[in-house]
């Protein structure tokens, strides 16, 4: 009996060495099985527009910078009008859309890619808008963060600790980047996933001069001369197109399904954010038309209350204060520009 187990526990393990042997010697059959075999390693430029572009609504329906801008209050959980909750993190925007859009500016500009790149419209024409949308972001994240890394970012690992760069030079690093961006504009094929501009490089470039325009406002503070930095930069770009009617301002369509209007997602399932008195009494001390389109029709509510004080305030107004954006629907468009 012992000499039959043994027998059968070496023909046993000859099999399994065989069957190993064989497994093994077609393991090469299934080639580098590190390499996902239906993954892009081409980026789809056409496809990193559109993704950065859906994004970009985000930044102009940010709830906790429009808190801490005084545009909302919070009536219910305070915590954010008391300042309890800071706004640190913006690496999210930089491995984001703005990876995104530094990828759709190298492979245009690279020889060897260039070629490929050219099925989604001029690379000229690529490159030149996503210069004027990466000076649109960086333009809400160094409002948002002040010093924020700009001249040694999105170099990937070459440079993984990139230096924070000032406010100011940040300031007239993207403007320049919109002044350069119209000049590389061309007559050549439109480019594909512009979901913004349908492609138009004569909306881009009224677009890029309005932002001028606007980040030349922002730096008046510093520069209030008339004929200083900013004064100068304003007219420059005001002596270019520029949107001067609605029917070129920088809308984000949003049809509804699972691409929704951010305010609109806001107000879907809570209504704590409230139209800010801050904002109000400014907008009412001017007599600015925009307050009635601001928010629903009810008293602004006050900034800067405790929990406490905040649901006193909501009880003795019947819980009727305005209410911003309220009336948005799912498919409503978001206006940037």
């Amino acid at each position: 009996m012992k000499n039959i187990s043994i027998r059968k526990i070496t023909g046993a393990a000859l099999i399994s060495l065989g069957l190993l042997g064989t497994g093994c010697a077609k393991m090469s059959e299934f080639g580098n099985t590190n390499q996902n075999p239906n993954g892009i390693s081409t980026p789809v430029t056409s496809a990193l527009l559109t993704n950065a572009l859906s994004q970009v609504g985000g930044f102009a329906a940010n709830v906790r910078r429009g808190v801490y801008a005084q545009y909302l209050s919070e009536n219910q959980y305070t915590e954010t009008s008391l300042y309890a909750l800071p706004l640190l993190e913006h690496a999210p925007t930089y491995s984001g859309p703005l990876q995104d859009l530094q990828t759709i500016i190298d492979y245009n500009t690279d020889p060897k890619s260039a070629g490929l790149a050219a099925a989604n419209g001029s690379n000229a024409n690529q490159i030149a808008i996503a210069r004027i949308l990466k000076a649109y972001i960086y333009w809400t994240v160094t409002d948002a963060w002040g010093d924020v890394p700009y001249s040694e970012a999105l170099l990937g690992a070459s440079n993984l600790t990139p230096k924070f760069d000032k406010q100011e030079d940040i300031y007239f690093s993207i403007i320049k980047e919109c002044k350069e961006a119209i000049a590389g504009f061309d007559n050549g094929a439109p480019i594909k996933g512009d979901i913004l501009y349908g492609g138009s490089t004569a909306k881009w470039t009224k677009f890029a001069n309005s932002l001028r325009m606007l980040m030349a406002t922002r730096l008046t503070n510093k520069y209030p001369a008339a004929g200083g930095k900013a004064a100068v930069e304003f007219a420059d770009a005001a002596a270019g197109p520029h949107i001067d009617n609605n029917a070129d301002n920088a809308v984000i369509q949003y049809p509804g399904g699972g691409y929704q209007n951010p305010w609109y997602l806001v107000y879907q399932t809570r209504d704590d954010y409230a139209s800010s008195k801050t904002l109000g009494d400014i907008l009412g001390g001017l007599s600015d038309s925009r307050s009635t389109v601001f928010g629903t029709p009810g008293p602004t509510f006050p900034y800067g209350l405790t929990r406490d004080l905040a649901i006193a305030y909501g009880n003795s107004v019947g819980n009727a204060q305005s209410r911003v954006l309220f009336c948005l629907q799912v498919s409503d468009n978001l206006t940037l520009l």
